[in-house]
Order: structure tokens, then sequence, then C-alpha cells
């Protein structure tokens, strides 16, 4: 008992530490899925214009090279939208997107009644953007969002050689990035990158305490269960939990009436190993399928000792979240020293 005493223990004591360093990362939050995890900043403090690219996967030069090409092909399709003399000082708002062979539509919108958008971090005033010009380009790898003072200012940029902006981004070590994102700030001058802030950010893998209470039944024996577990989530580059590796230490607690007439109830107590692949990716809350082997801990005073597991005892299972707070579990005990089968099912429900 004294052994799985410090199991639970130990459990606990790693879950604070994980937890304690999760509250002082800077890693995304545990619920923040985001499906465009680059992102690039361009700012242009001259022409009082500035670019953010929303990437799904920085590929190096493609996007932000053909860049300045595409947007001069935009702003002269945009002009053709409207003869108003004051269309390009007047704030407008232009929308465009493009479908899976390349075409695109665009949609061009008088903004006179947008407001002043003010960014506040930290309690600190980080930007104040008046009303002015905006383009907002939609891709299937990309999401691009262009402001300027009118749109005289946006075609200013026009000439702009992005290189400049992917070889200093491609100066940091980016060939071993995986499953991490890049977020960057840069400042171009006078065709000049002046400054640039270039983080490369984890995705946030993380640990916590999993507890359970269930019921199941082995054989035609029918019981209540309890289980805590210490669980590694392991996120993609979008920050989706995919994958999980969790240890845990499980009671089982059998019953049986003795020959006075009285109920006696022997714990089974035993850990295990699992692993599991989230089908609900997409999801905030993550479904698990687990796959796992353990071994129960047989005392010769339990219950269950003489009449189900005998010797040393191997348990195999598996799981699957039916909803987010209930598991089933199949698993099969391997008894008296690995020889025999004996076949059970158990209901979880996940203790938040």
């Amino acid at each position: 008992m004294k052994k799985y005493f410090s199991l639970a223990t130990l459990l606990t004591l790693l879950s604070l530490t994980a937890t304690s360093q999760i509250r002082n990362s800077t890693y995304y939050s545990r619920d923040n899925i985001n499906l465009f995890p680059d992102s690039i900043r361009v700012e242009f403090p001259d022409e009082q214009a500035f670019v953010v690219f929303e990437l799904k996967e920085y590929n190096g030069n493609r996007t932000l090279s053909d860049f300045n090409t595409n947007l001069k092909d935009l702003i002269f399709y945009i002009k053709k939208t409207s003869n108003d003399k004051d269309f390009t000082i007047t704030p407008h708002q232009a929308k465009v997107v493009f479908n899976g062979n390349g075409d695109k539509e665009i949609e061009v919108a008088s903004t006179k009644s947008i407001p002043t958008k003010l960014s506040i971090k930290n309690n600190q005033m980080t930007e104040l953007l008046p009303p002015g010009w905006e383009i907002i380009i939609r891709k299937a790898d990309s999401k691009i969002y262009i402001y300027g003072k009118n749109l005289d200012s946006i075609e200013k940029i026009v000439g702009t050689d992005f290189s400049l902006v992917t070889t200093k981004i491609n100066g940091q070590s980016l060939q071993s990035i995986g499953r991490k994102s890049i977020k960057a700030r840069l400042i171009v001058r006078n065709g000049i990158v002046e400054n640039a802030d270039i983080e490369i950010k984890h995705p946030g893998d993380f640990l916590f305490v999993h507890p359970a209470v269930g019921f199941g039944f082995v054989s035609d024996a029918f019981y209540p269960s309890f289980t805590l577990g210490l669980a590694a989530i392991f996120r993609d580059r979008y920050g989706r939990k995919n994958h999980m590796i969790k240890l845990s230490e499980d009671y089982l607690l059998f019953t049986r009436r003795r020959l006075d007439g009285k109920l006696t109830v022997g714990p089974n107590m035993g850990i295990s190993l699992s692993y599991g692949a989230n089908y609900a990716k997409n999801s905030v809350s993550p479904l698990w399928m687990t796959v796992g082997v353990g071994v129960i801990s047989n005392h010769r005073n339990n219950t269950a000792y003489d009449t189900y597991f005998r010797g040393n005892t191997m348990r195999i299972f598996a799981s699957f979240d039916v909803r987010n707070n209930f598991t089933i579990i199949p698993e099969m005990f391997l008894t008296d020293d690995v020889s025999n089968q004996i076949y059970g099912l158990r209901l979880n429900f996940n203790l938040p």
C-alpha cells in the first residue's frame, strides 16, 4: 500500500509542478486552436501602412515574394470598381477571396461608419488605427490583412522588395522548426528592414492530472473503480491536442459476501501506461482513443484474489471517449501468471 501512496503523491507533485510552469510560460493557451499559426507583420511608417500575413505554414519565400506583384494587380481591379474621385482617400474595405482554381472575387464597401480601432495589451495601448483603407485577402493557405491611411498609402508599398523580409526571417534557425510557429514583426523604411523582432513559439505541450470514477464488470463481478492519472498532452503546430501519454493508478473495489452474511471489500490496485490519439482534432475538447497495458497488484486478503486474479496479472485495455466526460474501456486480464484470460468492461466518468 505504501508504494501506491507514494505513486499517488508523485503524480500530484508532478502535476502541480507542470501547472506552475504552464502559468509562467508564453505558450499557447490550452484551449487555443489556430489554423494559421505563422504570423508576419510588416510595417511601413513612412507610408502609414502595414501588412499582416497569417500563414498555415511559412514556406520560405513563395507567399511573400509574389506579394507585391499580386497586390499591384488587386489595386488595379479595385480601382475599377468606382469612378468616385474621392474613392482612394475615403475609408473603404476590400475583401478578396481566392477559390481553388486561382480565380478571385473582390468585394469593395465604403466604411465611413467604421470606428477607430484601439488595441490594448497588458493595460498598455499598443495600437491606434484611425479609419482608413483595408484590404483583406483570404486563400486556402493564408490570410492577409493590409491597412493604409488611404489607398495611395497601400499602393506605395507595391514597390517594396519583400525578399528583404524573407531573407531576414530565413536568417533564423528555421530548419528545425517542426511543430513550432513564427511570430515576426518587421519595420521597413526606405527599402531596408530597420528593425525585426522574430520569435519562434512552441505549441504548448502540457501535463495534467486526470482523475476518473467509474464502474465495471469482470466476468460475473460488478465493481466500482477510481483512477488517478498523469497525462502528457502533445499538440501539433496548430495548437490541436493530437497525442497523449498517460501513467495511471487504478483502484478496483471488489465485494464479496462472507459466510456470516457481511460484505467485505477488497481493493485491487495497479498501474498502467497508455497512448492516446485525438479523433476530434478541431474541437477544443478532445476525444481520445487509447490503448494501454498495466499490471494488477494482488494482495492475499483481497476479495478478488482467489476468485478472479491469481498470481501475476497483466491488464490490456483500450478506451474510447464517447462524450467529453465519459469513457468506455473494454479490458482483458491475463491472470494466473499470465496463463488465463478474463474479460471486462468499464464505464468511466472523467472528473474536471
